[in-house]
């Protein structure tokens, strides 16, 4: 399985708009419903990680990565939901959705994205490129990952989406919502798993630079 890196970036602003791309005026969301959230069943326990623009406790990141294929670079996209300490941290991410250069990624962002993937991915598929999700959790320095074992049973469902433009800014984001439940394994020790269920989450992916 390749290293994904988690870029732990300073609370950001964002918005977006709708998925027409000539309407890219930022729109700001009403604080209360939530800019991003992760929120879930965790082993039993009711976890909620929400980041508003003013938010003290919920802190928000943009994690993506970029690796070497025979057909082009491999860009995959996720969303982190965090304590302010970066700890313990939820992550989202969107595997192998783009092949291609550098010069062409943004260009192609929002048609990237046009068709969102709901199938998990197991390690194997995820060096072997395949489109799909991988859900990831650190805490307390372990770290659990849904390709490390069976997700017979689970769900992942989006129920919306939209583009723009970060707020602030000029980079292209996508805000994806949805619901899922899913057993993340420590990739240290795959008998012990974290249960994830009733989840909820709201993620802004942003094109890479």
């Amino acid at each position: 399985m390749k290293k994904l890196l988690l870029l732990a970036l300073p609370i950001l602003m964002l918005s977006c708009s709708s998925d027409d791309d000539n309407a890219n005026v930022p729109v700001i969301p009403t604080p209360a419903a939530g800019v991003a959230y992760f929120r879930a069943n965790v082993n039993g326990v009711p976890t909620d990680y929400t980041y508003n623009y003013t938010s003290a406790t919920t802190a928000y990141g943009f994690s993506n990565s970029a690796s070497g294929s025979p057909g082009g670079m491999v860009f995959s996209y996720g969303g982190a939901l965090s304590t302010a300490a970066f700890s313990p941290t939820f992550t989202v991410y969107f595997d192998n959705m783009y092949v291609g250069g550098y010069e062409d990624e943004s260009d192609n962002f929002y048609t990237t994205f046009a068709t969102l993937p709901t199938n998990y991915l197991t390690n194997t598929q995820i060096d072997a490129y395949v489109k799909g999700i991988e859900i990831d959790y650190e805490k307390n320095g372990n770290q659990y990952n849904s390709g490390y074992g069976s997700q017979a049973g689970s769900t992942f469902t989006i129920t919306s989406s939209t583009q723009g433009i970060e707020d602030g800014g000029s980079l292209k984001v996508k805000t994806v919502i949805g619901t899922l439940s899913c057993k993340l394994y420590n990739v240290d020790d795959v008998t012990d798993v974290v249960t994830i269920s009733n989840g909820s989450f709201k993620v802004i992916l942003r094109e890479d630079y």
